[in-house]
């Protein structure tokens, strides 16, 4: 009978592996509405965590050359709907290089699908289950700083809000950009040239 964990834990710095999944939408080993990410251990995490009680996953992963190696991760679900939601913030950087964290919620945290991230600190809460004879621990997510990697333009650019964009489509973009200006056509250029 495997042991049951009682206790949170907090991992630092850590690497996710495969695709996130914080939208919950459905993938090949996904059903919809399951909203999940993937950490890569290094052995000796892996084995801290096995000796405690969590449910590890191993992974062969295969290089060109046909070698393989034993990829240890943690499978962890995030209950964005559940009574007591998990706490998600999104850490960025201003241009003045200040700091700026950003709390997620069930509507916002599917935007770290997209993300790139320079820096993951988590703390797990396990949820020990025994059903239909099979027992296990299940790691949630508790709490998560995702740093955003920004690049020089992103930092430079940070104080200028996000439009949500052109809802109205064309006619909308029609009122921003000054549709007879004096543009010239790549197409027409070409053929007024001689090229083709």
């Amino acid at each position: 009978m495997p042991k049951r964990v009682t206790k949170d834990e907090k991992l630092e710095n850590i690497r996710l592996l495969f695709r996130p999944n914080f939208s919950g939408e459905k993938r090949q080993f996904n059903n919809e509405g399951q909203r999940n990410f993937n950490i890569e251990l290094d052995l000796e995490t892996a084995e801290y965590l096995m000796e405690a009680g969590w449910t590890v996953k191993t992974w062969d992963r295969v290089d060109d050359e046909g070698n393989k190696t034993v990829i240890y991760f943690l499978k962890v679900k995030v209950n964005m709907e559940g009574r007591r939601p998990p706490k998600v913030f999104l850490i960025s950087t201003t241009r003045n290089n200040e700091p700026r964290r950003t709390p997620l919620d069930a509507d916002t945290v599917e935007i770290l699908d997209a993300l790139e991230f320079e820096n993951i600190d988590v703390i797990l809460s396990p949820h020990n289950y025994d059903f239909n004879g099979s027992q296990g621990v299940t790691a949630y997510l508790k709490t998560g700083f995702f740093v955003l990697a920004q690049n020089d333009l992103e930092k430079k650019y940070a104080h200028i809000p996000i439009d949500e964009g052109f809802s109205d489509g064309p006619k909308e973009i029609e009122n921003v950009i000054d549709v007879d200006a004096d543009w010239e056509d790549e197409e027409e250029l070409a053929l007024t040239s001689g090229e083709s």
